[in-house]
């Protein structure tokens, strides 16, 4: 393991006691309904980064109440929801484990699915969202229903016929990371092998990291219903009001790595994916990958502008000046190359043969009350579940408006927006970010990005669109369209 976690599992008896009222649920437990704008639940005595934290299927509304706790309680409190929401999302949505062992045909049944059992690659939570390629389609057009199945992109469909089991996996899409760019014109969406600046992340495997972003059914329906997915019904809808996605929504981006070798399938969150290449034509058998990096982003009632939250593998990288030595393994550095340059992006923003390793460090320690939470929260995974791989991710930093205020109804809030209002914060005043999402931009934090944007149509008035740059992947329709916009919100 990493720096932080090196070994959960020595620590339990260190923190024993302060573990004892740990609450857990059985196994398989199914997500429960939405609890979107229902009053926080109140907090534990006392909050602090060692406050047991629940091991649930159920996604929590908000950060623990009353709204007036004083400033170290809030930070407790908001972090405690990061984590109480990443294991939630997390939580497995079968009923037994889809085997990563593509040789085998038929599910084991033997025995229940359990949370982060090794070897599972079936489907948890937030992968029954829906992508946000499938949302924003070429010419705008519509994406149809919330339980509407995207057609397989054509390269594909043989892909997936090779295993007769794919068919089985309850998801909205066949779990294709199709993309190579989260930002460049020439690729589409955080759905492929890029990342916030754009550049290439490769591991010391010699492969490419691949990334995928989706939303929540909030989410979609808010942009499904007034059109917003058509670049100039948004821009219509951008006069008219002030885009400001409603409460409960919720937004991820994941960065996965691909997980060759069987033996590292039993320290990762595991998925099949089909990876599809547009520069090339080509399509992946399902690939088994291993998920290195999560962000998490969540509007509540006390959290308008939202919670940003990131969670990493603790395999990824070291910080910078941490020692390190050879029996060490990272995903992303290289304990024998003391004269690997750090962070250096790779010199091609497009995929090619066998590209060379990025030497990946992270630039600034985790805060120690996260490092004390993320203690605390491994402890009660192992509790619950030995074996679970979730033992094996850690909490890195939380942003969040500690004076999050509901805007008012007005089209007039243009990118970027000042921040000031609202207050960010975060633990010890440090920048939040994630060393597989931004391998490169790690002097920032989220919302120095994420402020400034806007819609698709964004000239000559760039209209704010909430902080998320989902809105400018919005395209214009093929044909005009005579869908009429609401007048007002629905």
């Amino acid at each position: 393991m990493g720096h932080y976690s090196s070994s959960p599992a020595a620590a339990i008896g260190v923190l024993a006691a302060l573990l004892a009222g740990v609450v857990v649920w059985g196994p398989g437990d199914p997500i429960n309904p939405s609890t979107a704008g229902q009053p926080a639940a109140p907090c534990p005595t006392p909050v602090t980064a060692l406050t047991p934290i629940p091991v649930s299927s159920s996604l929590p509304s908000d950060r623990c109440g009353p709204p007036d706790l004083s400033p170290d309680e809030k930070l407790y409190a908001v972090n405690r929801f990061a984590w109480e929401s990443f294991i939630a999302l997390n939580w497995p949505t079968n009923h037994v484990p889809l085997p990563c062992n593509q040789s085998t045909e038929t599910t084991e049944t033997s025995r229940p699915v359990t949370f982060g059992m090794p070897g599972d690659c079936g489907p948890v939570e937030w992968l029954s969202y829906k992508p946000i390629v499938d949302v924003f389609r070429d010419g705008g057009a519509d994406p149809g229903l919330w339980e509407s199945i995207p057609e397989l992109p054509s390269q594909c469909v043989t892909s997936a016929a090779i295993r007769p089991t794919w068919a089985s996996i309850a998801l909205r899409d066949a779990l294709v990371l199709r993309s190579f760019s989260k930002i460049s014109p020439d690729f589409d969406g955080l759905n492929g092998v890029s990342q916030a600046n754009g550049a290439l992340l490769v591991d010391q495997k010699h492969r490419y990291v691949r990334y995928d972003s989706r939303m929540n059914k909030e989410a979609f329906d808010f942009v499904a219903t007034r059109h917003l997915y058509e670049a100039n019904q948004q821009l219509n809808y951008a006069t008219q009001h002030l885009i400001d996605q409603p409460l409960g929504t919720i937004l991820v981006k994941a960065a996965w790595r691909e997980l060759q070798d069987p033996a590292d399938w039993n320290r990762y969150k595991t998925s099949l994916f089909l990876l599809s290449n547009p520069v090339t034509g080509e399509c992946t058998p399902p690939t088994v990958m291993g998920l290195v990096g999560l962000h998490v982003v969540r509007k509540t009632g006390l959290m308008w502008q939202m919670m940003w939250a990131t969670f990493e593998h603790v395999d990824n990288a070291p910080e910078i000046g941490e020692q390190t030595n050879s029996s060490q393994k990272f995903s992303f550095f290289d304990t024998a190359c003391d004269g690997c340059v750090l962070n250096s992006e790779p010199p091609s923003k497009t995929p090619v043969p066998s590209p060379e390793p990025v030497q990946v460090s992270r630039q600034q320690t985790i805060p120690k009350v996260i490092r004390d939470l993320n203690t605390a929260a491994q402890l009660a995974i192992i509790q619950h579940a030995p074996e679970s791989v979730w033992q094996n991710y850690q909490l890195v930093n939380v942003s969040w408006p500690s004076n999050g205020m509901k805007l008012s109804g007005t089209p007039t809030l243009v990118a970027p927006v000042t921040l000031t209002p609202f207050d960010f914060v975060s633990a010890e005043g440090k920048k939040t970010n994630n060393v597989t999402l931004e391998t490169y931009v790690q002097s920032k934090d989220c919302l120095d990005c994420h402020r400034k944007a806007a819609i698709a149509l964004s000239q000559p008035t760039p209209y704010a669109a909430d902080f998320t740059f989902m809105f400018s992947k919005a395209k214009p329709a093929t044909t005009p369209t005579a869908t009429p916009m609401p007048a007002s919100p629905p």
